[in-house]
């Protein structure tokens, strides 16, 4: 989860505007990359309205790459998120279990079978 949140952040970047307003310089944003959907779900849960014009999030990205490290290097940090984020880690981990028939496909081939929903 560390690495995961790490490497992928939030960008975007302005592009041309496609509409009537192209023609006096007028941009608008596209995404280039995005959270982790783990990230994004977390972020949602300690949302709070500002002066009622849009949600944010009292989740801070560096206090929760601190956490992931220190969960990572065996340590027991003193954080408020602490029971989530390990909540978030095994419901992960229990996502990304292989069974014993991928197990055994994977030590005949070589490779792991691909779902058919994943094949398009």
């Amino acid at each position: 989860m560390y690495y995961d949140l790490l490497s992928n952040q939030l960008e975007v970047c302005l592009v041309p505007s496609t509409t009537y307003r192209a023609r006096n310089g007028c941009c608008c944003r596209a995404v280039v990359s995005k959270n982790p959907k783990w990230y994004q779900d977390f972020c949602r849960t300690y949302e709070y309205d500002y002066r009622k014009k849009k949600a944010k999030t009292i989740i801070k990205r560096a206090n929760i790459l601190i956490t992931l490290k220190a969960l990572g290097e065996g340590k027991k940090p003193c954080s408020k998120y602490l029971d989530h984020l390990t909540e978030i880690a095994e419901n992960i981990q229990k996502d990304n279990t292989w069974s014993n028939e991928d197990i055994e496909y994977f030590e005949q081939y070589g490779t792991l079978p691909i779902p058919f929903t994943n094949q398009f």
